[in-house]
This record gives structure tokens, C-alpha cells and sequence, in this order.
């Protein structure tokens, strides 16, 4: 559910690029643009020391040990075991024993998932110009209309929603100067996508 603020915000948004407004679209475009701020947090939290640009050494390790002291249920028996040792940890508390299992199943996807996202064509690319072209995106999907100018209405909408998503994140006035070459890039460009406007 949005807040109510956000909601009235994303309305605003969508009713200036004559887009319906029901509380079915409203919730999808919002989950939308939820989904985008996550990866949006993510993506400039990598940025920072720490911040998951790949698996730190300490959280390799403590996987490593989770794993050796904990090991995955083989494919044949389906069930976890427990030693003694866990048993003593866990004290037969089924919530502890579950957080055993999760804290060691859940380090071991952040591993995979830092991995995997080091091998993507854009993992330099700027966080905030990322997310412009997402918002972009969506307002080509639901308004079926291209044309990226400054100060049209592709520049407002992502400007409204990009303020939902972040309210710190800042739509340059060279909206199309920072969209087109990645969209370029993308082999998005459609024809008359790119206007020349002011």
C-alpha cells in the first residue's frame, strides 16, 4: 500500500501525461517505482566503502565457517541435521535453529548475488542516470509515447517519480543530453524518439 502523500504524488504524475489513475494502476506503477528504489540504494551503496561492490573478505569468511560448521542438508536427505554443538547454540528453540539456517543460507546468496552483479555490461554506469532511464522507461509503457525533451512531458513525469523514488535524486536540465546516449547504447532509440528541444 503507498502512503497517502506518495500516492497523491504518483496521481499527479500520471494524470499530467493523461494516464489512468484507479487504485490498481496507481499500486502497480508504485510497486514499480519501490522496486527501483531498491536497486537504487543498492546500486549507489556500492559506491561506498563497504557498500557490496563485491563480498568482503569478513563476509567470505563467515560464510565459509556457517558453512563447514553447518553444512546444507545433502539433495537426498531434504532435512537439516544438528550436532550436539548445535543443539547447545540453538537449545531446541525452533526460532534459533531456523535463524541458524537462515543466517547461513542468506550470506551465501548476498556472495552469489555481489558475484553475479560484478559481471554486468553496466555496473559502472551511474546509479542516478540508471534509475532516470528506468523512470523513462515506464512512462513510455504507460503512455506508449517516446520523445525525450527538456521540459516535456517524459521530463516531468520522471521528475515526479524520480522524487518518489529518492526524494534527493536531482533531473538535470539536460534530461535529453543525459538519457540519449544511453539509449543509444541499449538500442532502445526509436524512430523520432530523440527530439531536439529546449
Amino acid at each position: 500500500m503507498t502512503h497517502e502523500f506518495d500516492r497523491q504524488r504518483l496521481a499527479a504524475a500520471l494524470s499530467t501525461v493523461n494516464v489512468r489513475t484507479d487504485v490498481a494502476t496507481l499500486d502497480r506503477i508504485y510497486r514499480k517505482l519501490m522496486e527501483l528504489r531498491r536497486d537504487y540504494i543498492w546500486r549507489i551503496s556500492r559506491k561506498m566503502p563497504g557498500g557490496g561492490a563485491e563480498p568482503s573478505k569478513e563476509l567470505v569468511r563467515v560464510n565459509a565457517a556457517l558453512r563447514k560448521w553447518l553444512p546444507p542438508p545433502s539433495p537426498a536427505s531434504h532435512s537439516q541435521w544438528f550436532t550436539t554443538e548445535h543443539c547447545l547454540v540453538h537449545q531446541f528453540d525452533e526460532v534459533k535453529m531456523a535463524a541458524l539456517i537462515w543466517l547461513r543460507d542468506a550470506t551465501t546468496q548476498v556472495i552469489e548475488r555481489l558475484e553475479s552483479n560484478n559481471t554486468e555490461k553496466t555496473k559502472n554506469e551511474n546509479p542516478t542516470t540508471r534509475l532516470l532511464r528506468e523512470l523513462y522507461f515506464i512512462y513510455r509503457e504507460e503512455t506508449g509515447k517516446s520523445g525525450i525533451y527538456n521540459g516535456g512531458p517524459a521530463h516531468r513525469f520522471v521528475q515526479e517519480c524520480a522524487a518518489i523514488v529518492y526524494s534527493s535524486v536531482v533531473v538535470p536540465k539536460g534530461f535529453q543530453q543525459r538519457l540519449a546516449p544511453g539509449l543509444k547504447r541499449l538500442g532502445k532509440k526509436e524512430n523520432g524518439a530523440y527530439k531536439n528541444g529546449s
